[in-house]
């Protein structure tokens, strides 16, 4: 079940980039890690249109299709 919207998907996917250029231009090590793995979740996150911490506190970004039932 997808709880992430279409233009929320566009910004992970866009903050992603940022970050994964932060890291490959970045010369402190320890936050290298820290931009490679917040970058790999929002890729996943935007391209399977799920996040773990959205189902954990019961948001939701996506538009619900009232004739979808579940």
């Amino acid at each position: 079940m997808k709880n992430i919207g279409g233009t929320d998907r566009i910004y992970r996917a866009l903050a992603s980039i940022v970050l994964l250029f932060l890291e490959y231009a970045t010369e402190i090590a320890r936050f290298e890690f820290i931009f490679l793995g917040i970058a790999i979740f929002g890729i996943f996150t935007s391209s399977f249109g799920f996040c773990p911490f959205y189902k954990i506190v019961g948001v939701s970004t996506c538009q619900v299709d009232l004739n979808e039932e579940e």
